[in-house]
């Protein structure tokens, strides 16, 4: 009789414990999710000791729309590129204490929108200047980002993003950077460092800016620059392949490193390059941002005065009649030296009082395009059209020609497809100095090559860039997952519903007072009494000696 009683006991209870274990998997099976988005973080950096920038990356929590009037505090705000301003932007991490911000770029960045244009690179030069204790990811247009609103606008307060595979971001020391110098000797040959003959230098940096490193292509700052100097150095390589078409000035190609970095890789070449090349300097032509516009601005930091000095008069009528030759609009602009804070590339080279230049579409430096996440794209009508303008200034100068120019024409045209296929692959390849990653790097060294291709003499300079502003490495690139749930409120009435269910089943099963037992001893841990509950009435020798 008892030993019969003890083991229906014994079932019941096994059966109630298995049912309360089961609880939390009956109420994660209210979880779903959908296909991860791939997100691009925002970068970290430091400052001369100001910490700037989105200082966490972990994401783990319920996401809301812009438009919520809920708390926004342990919230992923989820905001398209339209609802975004620099003023929501600071009030969301300011005031609001937004747990962190996805934010969903078009999929195709039309740059040339002025309102839309305007309006993100407001709030990215905000973004970039700001502290911003949370995380910050952006993605592109796509199924699931749709989806994800859908969720959002159907669901509210039941959609949570967690980040996976997120390495913790480390200070990036040590950056090396390189510049690759391509030598095309002019009349009379010899060695680059016995010549006597004056020398135009051909000058572009290669690198990237941008609020997010993985998206930071700049195929205008300065892809296009980066593609101008390649298709220069293979024209003119063509035309001095041939003695007789050598003209009686040497070519200097500069591919430099860490132009976004107060041009450091310039001015690494300018203080360790033999002085006897750098006096024989007639001018510098630098290349920045002309792959897009119908106006030409020459930016220059000599003054109004220095103008009757023959170099700089012969360069300002070498530029003005070949504009006109052409029919492109130009204006020269002036600016003085900041030594604390180079704009343009030109200006490490006044520092050392050689003549230079940079040509570029843009009438100011401070073309907040030139360090954006939107500079995605270029017009390469605009940029063949632009190589030629320069194109035609140097041979100009090198052939001593007066009349409108017929050099590049035939076998000597500008090809079409290395433009494109170059753009192509600057579009897909991230070139932020202290993000440089295998594809990037692969791809500077492809530019080395063909420099070493085209030119007699190419050598290889490696640099490390400074301490002032120290940038995070850790994951710039994440996967998002996405999972639908169930408000808290409607877990705990879940949880009360089933547990007052099983304490009911257990009741009908055992009766009030062993159910209240069994309740009492699992909730105060009485291993004892349960022991002597499980084995009321059975035989000590069906349990072998050690019970």
């Amino acid at each position: 009789m008892y030993g019969r009683v003890g083991r229906s006991s014994l079932l019941s209870t096994q059966c109630f414990l298995g049912l309360l274990v089961s609880l939390p998997l009956v109420l994660a099976s209210n979880v779903h999710d959908v296909p991860t988005l791939e997100a691009y973080r925002m970068f970290e950096y430091d400052d001369k000791g100001q910490q700037l920038g989105s200082r966490k990356s972990a994401v783990n929590m319920l996401a809301v729309p812009a438009s919520s009037s809920s708390e926004f505090g342990r919230r992923v705000v989820v905001a398209d590129l339209q609802d975004l301003s620099a003023v929501y932007v600071e009030k969301l991490f300011v005031e609001r204490s937004a747990g962190g911000l996805l934010a969903i770029l078009p999929k195709d960045i039309d740059i040339e929108n002025p309102e839309q244009r305007s309006k993100w690179l407001e709030v990215e030069t905000a973004l970039a200047k700001m502290r911003v204790n949370a995380p910050v990811y952006f993605a592109f247009e796509s199924n699931q980002t749709q989806n994800l609103k859908r969720m959002l606008e159907a669901n509210p307060g039941e959609v949570q993003l967690s980040a996976t595979g997120l390495v913790s971001p480390t200070k990036a020391s040590n950056v090396q950077g390189a510049n690759f110098q391509g030598w095309l000797p002019g009349r009379g040959g010899g060695e680059e460092s016995s010549s006597s003959r004056p020398i135009i230098a051909i000058v572009a940096h290669y690198d990237t800016l941008g609020v997010a490193p993985e998206l930071a292509v700049g195929l205008d700052s300065n892809g296009s620059g980066m593609i101008a100097l390649l298709q220069l150095a293979k024209l003119f390589s063509k035309l001095y392949s041939s003695k007789r078409q050598q003209g009686m000035y040497d070519i200097v190609f500069v591919l430099t490193g860490a132009g976004k970095s107060e041009f450091t890789g310039t001015k690494y070449w300018l203080e360790h390059t033999d002085s006897r090349l750098l006096d024989r300097i007639e001018f510098v032509l630098c290349l920045d941002s002309i792959g897009y516009g119908d106006k030409v601005y020459i930016h220059t930091s000599k003054q109004k005065s220095k103008d009757s000095v023959p170099a700089v008069a012969k360069l300002w009528d070498v530029l003005k009649s070949t504009a006109e030759d052409m029919n492109i609009p130009l204006e020269i602009v002036r600016k003085k030296v900041n030594l604390s804070d180079f704009s343009w590339e030109h200006e490490q080279f006044s520092r050392k009082d050689i003549l230079a230049v940079t040509v570029s579409r843009h009438s100011t430096h401070r073309a907040d395009i030139r360090s954006s996440i939107l500079d995605r794209k270029l017009d390469v009508q605009a940029l063949k059209k632009n190589i030629l303008f320069v194109g035609n200034v140097m041979a100009k100068v090198v052939y001593d020609l007066k009349k409108p120019l017929d050099v590049f024409e035939g076998s000597l045209s500008l090809n079409s497809a290395f433009l494109e296929a170059w753009a192509q692959e600057l579009a897909g390849t991230p070139r932020m100095m202290q993000y440089l990653g295998p594809d990037a790097i692969k791809t500077i060294e492809k530019a080395g090559q063909l420099l070493k291709e085209y030119t007699a003499e190419m050598t290889r300079q490696m640099f490390s860039l400074g301490q002032e502003k120290v940038f995070y490495i850790g994951t710039s690139k994440a996967q998002i997952s996405v999972y639908s749930v169930r408000p808290l409120s409607f877990d705990l009435l879940m949880s009360l519903l089933v547990f007052t269910y099983l304490v009911a089943l257990l009741v009908g099963i055992q009766g009030r007072v062993e159910a209240q037992k069994t309740i009492m001893s699992l909730f105060q841990g009485n291993n004892k009494s349960l022991t002597e509950f499980r084995f009321i009435g059975v035989p000590e020798s069906d349990h072998g000696s050690d019970v």
